[in-house]
Order: structure tokens, then sequence, then C-alpha cells
């Protein structure tokens, strides 16, 4: 298990909506130590983990602080079925393994969830 030298936790200020299949998470890379690996964890209402995110599994680069960055997750792509998530709040943990972690607060404020349903089409 690594050894987190900061963490940050953000919740949503609503609670998500019924009936979703899939969502997105839009955020900022934050300012971290060059030799840092950034994580975040997606939580279950319940505390578990619903998905764990490593930046180096997706870069070999650190991105500039601001960076912007999207997150999928549906049922059969990162986390699973979001049924959990229904009329609950999300938590999402962000750790760096050296150093600390700096988010820019303006780009703090436009951090924003996705919620949607996915319209299946019928061929006749």
């Amino acid at each position: 298990m690594n050894k987190y030298t900061d963490t940050i936790t953000f919740k949503t200020t609503k609670k998500c909506p019924e009936d979703f299949d899939f969502w997105t998470f839009f955020w900022s890379y934050p300012k971290i130590d060059k030799d840092a690996s950034l994580e975040y964890i997606v939580h279950k209402p319940n505390g578990k983990v619903y998905y764990h995110w490593k930046a180096k599994d997706h870069s070999e680069t650190v991105p500039n602080l601001g960076t912007l960055c999207q997150s999928d997750f549906s049922a059969d792509f990162a986390g699973g079925n979001p049924k959990c998530f229904y009329n609950k709040e999300v938590s999402i943990t962000f750790m760096v393994t050296k150093g600390k972690i700096e988010f820019d607060q303006n780009e703090v404020e436009n951090f924003k969830f996705r919620f949607s349903k996915t319209i299946k089409a019928i061929e006749i």
C-alpha cells in the first residue's frame, strides 16, 4: 500500500439523481511535486471503494496545474454499476505520494458532475 503525504476530499453539495447509468466527473489537475504520483478514490456511500484511479497508469508526465480532466464511470467501464449513488452524495479523495496537493480554488469551483441515462436505439 502506498504511503500518502497529503489528501484532499471533495463531496458533492447535492445528492445524485436516481435512474442514471453513467456519470462523468469534470475536474482540473492540481499542482503536485514533479516526483509525486497523484491518485484518487471515489467512495461508495458506505465508505467502500467504488473506483481507484492512478495517474501513473494513464500518463508518464505530470499535467500542468489546471489541465482539464474528465473521468467517466458506468456499469461496463470504470467503477461499475452506479446504482449505489442513487439519491446519495459522491465523495472523492485525491492523494499524493510526495509533497502537497494544491488545487486552484477558481478551478475547484468549476468541478462538475454530469449524470446521464443511456437511450437505447431500436432498429426495425
